[in-house]
């Protein structure tokens, strides 16, 4: 389950000054969470509904299991997906 903390850290994500101060951006969406997990940037944490998890995907990441309402909550998205992904921002090369 999230925690307020949570919930309010990654809406704040959604702002560019969220993720400036945090260092941190949001990737939503089955797609576009898998091909986060096959880059190399470092995840910070995945929030998914329990239909996702079931799926055999990245068993070795922190993973919060969330309903489809507390999903929309934190979710920049009108109809959000079945996962989000919060990831660090890599540094400047």
């Amino acid at each position: 389950m999230l925690t307020a903390a949570q919930r309010k850290a990654i809406t704040a994500l959604h702002r560019k000054k969220g993720r400036a101060e945090q260092g941190k951006f949001v990737v939503e969406g089955p797609k576009l969470v898998g091909e986060l997990l096959e880059s190399d940037l470092a995840l910070e944490t995945i929030v998914c509904t329990s239909e996702w998890r079931d799926a055999p995907r990245a068993a070795h990441l922190p993973m919060v299991t969330v309903p489809v309402s507390v999903l929309a909550r934190v979710s920049a998205l009108e109809t959000p997906h079945q996962v989000l992904a919060v990831a660090r921002i890599p540094d400047p090369v």
